[in-house]
């Protein structure tokens, strides 16, 4: 008796499959098949989610992307080209909606947003500030 292994595709990995004997040519395991990559997926976050102006303030957006591209990812709001995971500094003087962007390994986009809503005092009132 001969066994044929096959291979398939299993959760995006090529596996060694033990094929059925009454079906086997008893020939060498077949070529490894092109698997489809895994979907790129992204999160963002901001570390205050609020600001409250004066006096200038700052907050950290930290991202990790996986299954990207390598040099694929930027962040919008002038911020530009990033790795797939980090983060950065900002200080924005009006509420702002960022998002980091890679493609994924499929070809696909990859994309996550936060928000950093920023507030003046001033005679005792708290107003968003809006571009």
């Amino acid at each position: 008796d001969c066994i044929t292994y096959y291979y398939t595709c299993i959760n995006y990995a090529c596996t060694q499959i033990v094929g059925d004997p009454s079906l086997s040519t008893c020939g060498p395991p077949g070529p490894l098949p092109a698997c489809p990559f895994p979907p790129g997926t992204c999160t963002l976050g901001s570390n205050p989610t609020r600001l409250v102006l004066p006096p200038p303030r700052n907050s950290a957006l930290t991202w990790d992307c996986q299954n990207v591209q390598p040099g694929s990812c930027s962040i919008d709001q002038g911020i530009g080209s990033v790795a797939p995971s980090g983060s950065v500094t900002v200080s924005p003087s009006y509420s702002t909606d960022y998002t980091v962007t890679c493609t994924g390994l499929d070809g696909n986009p990859a994309s996550d947003s936060a928000s950093i809503k920023v507030y003046n005092f001033t005679s005792g009132v708290l107003r968003e500030i809006r571009y």
